[in-house]
């Protein structure tokens, strides 16, 4: 399904994913893909890769609370590498980003 910006779909699992990211990739310089599940991230980004992509990134998870004990120093690290590729990034890259995530990451 088409929307205004952007493309949204259902009912669609495994490499297939990775297969559809690397297909608008073609089309769309950078992609964000959010997935129903924490683990499928990761997946999707190699998928993707596999499939002719050169850069794709998995979102690791936040922090869900917000104490000083939840902190964890790696994910917040990956988590800023990520927005660094983004940051780095301008319409005239001719290779097209992924960046995948589960909701909970995006959030």
């Amino acid at each position: 399904m088409t929307t205004h910006n952007g493309i949204a779909f259902s009912g669609v699992w495994g490499s297939i994913r990775g297969l559809l990211a690397a297909a608008l990739g073609k089309t769309k310089p950078n992609l964000l893909m959010i997935l129903p599940q924490a683990a499928d991230a990761d997946i999707v980004a190699g998928d993707a890769m596999a499939f002719g992509l050169s850069e794709s990134y998995a979102l690791p998870l936040s922090s869900t609370e917000f104490k000083a004990s939840s902190i964890r120093d790696e994910d917040y690290a990956e988590r800023l590498q990520v927005l660094q590729q983004l940051r780095r990034r301008d319409q005239t890259c001719v290779h097209p980003l992924l960046i995948t995530s589960y909701v909970g990451g995006v959030m």
